[in-house]
């Protein structure tokens, strides 16, 4: 069991512990948008279907009440250092409900800007991930679980190059 801080609320959130059972995924958008210490700002309702909160219980939270365990915090911190620096990272997630199941998705993490072009926040969207690239996937967490890699390089995840009308 893990407990988290609703920063509006002042209630503690709590999360069961992981469990082994995927959930289905029918591949419906999920959008999250955060503000820039990672506190949740916004949630679409598919968001909280799938994990398993209330709207009221989500906002003002950390976006860290999704992480699932299995994920290397180094993939988060890459995800968010790259959005941070203006940039669209994209990847593969295994996130946690509150009842401690699992759902994999394909996931995009962008920078959220004000009208004068700061950065505020971050904008994550998810749809269904591809079931041959969750395995692959799984393979690089637990190569990194294991060795530390001090710096991460995938093959299913990283900064994502968008090609610019000109």
């Amino acid at each position: 069991m893990k407990t988290f801080s609703n920063i509006h609320t002042g209630k503690t959130i709590v999360r069961q512990a992981p469990k082994e059972r995927e959930i289905s995924f029918d591949g419906q958008m999920i959008i999250v948008e955060m503000d820039a210490s990672k506190t949740i700002t916004f949630t679409n309702k598919k968001f909280r279907e799938m994990v398993g909160y209330e709207r009221e219980e989500l906002i003002g939270t950390p976006f860290a009440i999704s992480h699932h365990p299995d994920v290397p915090m180094m993939m988060c911190e890459q995800a968010f250092y790259t959005a941070s620096q203006g940039k669209i990272w994209a990847g593969y997630i295994k996130s946690i409900t509150q009842s401690g199941e699992y759902f994999w998705s394909s996931i995009c993490v962008q920078p959220k800007f004000d009208l004068d072009k700061n950065i505020i926040g971050f904008i994550i969207n998810q749809k269904k991930a591809d079931k041959e690239a969750v395995s692959g996937v799984q393979s690089e967490y637990s190569k990194l679980k294991l060795n530390g890699l001090a710096e991460f390089k995938s093959e299913y995840c990283g900064e994502l190059h968008l090609l610019q009308n000109r």
